[in-house]
């Protein structure tokens, strides 16, 4: 203040939030994704269910749920180790992203579990099954070529199951 008790300069303190911020971040995606492949996790994937329930176009669209369990998994790490099964799933993981990232959420449930959600397919049950028969001659497609982890060339099979997600259905639990 100066003599007549008018405000002349000031303090200011600043202080770098950066650290904090990522590290919230990093703590946000560690607890929604899995952290060998990136993929949603089991509560990432619950919270993009809820999403797609919640969203308008569930109310007349129909979506895709594709549940995939790697078959003959336990043997493979049990006989090679876990570190080949982990690239295995790696591997998986990369290769359905790279089929349907742009189209569909993937998630990794733990384990050897994956589910693909094509959301919003169609307003038509029909359309939707054949996309869903599309999708699924995709997925096994990504099974025909072996998985090669230090120099082995492993086949690897999955099973699938298809669930066809009705407009305005929203029982998640029921679903999976």
């Amino acid at each position: 203040y100066d003599e007549k008790h008018v405000v002349v300069g000031g303090i200011g303190i600043i202080e770098d939030k950066t650290k904090e911020h990522n590290a919230l971040n990093e703590l946000e995606f560690l607890a929604l994704h899995d952290p060998l492949t990136s993929l949603f996790n089991r509560r990432g994937f619950g919270d993009y269910m809820e999403r797609l329930i919640s969203g308008d176009q569930h109310k007349r669209d129909y979506s895709l749920l594709f549940y995939l369990d790697l078959n003959q998994f336990k043997g493979i790490n049990d006989s090679l180790g876990h570190s080949v099964g982990d690239e295995i799933l790696i591997h998986v993981a990369e290769r359905l992203v790279y089929a349907f990232g742009n189209d569909c959420e993937i998630s990794r449930l733990g384990g050897d579990e994956f589910i693909i959600v094509a959301p919003y397919v169609s307003e038509e049950e029909d359309i939707a099954k054949s996309i869903a028969r599309q999708y699924g001659e995709q997925i096994k497609d990504i099974f025909t070529d072996p998985f090669i982890i230090k120099e082995l060339h492993l086949y690897v099979s999955s099973s699938i199951g298809i669930i066809i997600i009705n407009p305005n259905y929203t029982n998640i639990e029921e679903i999976i």
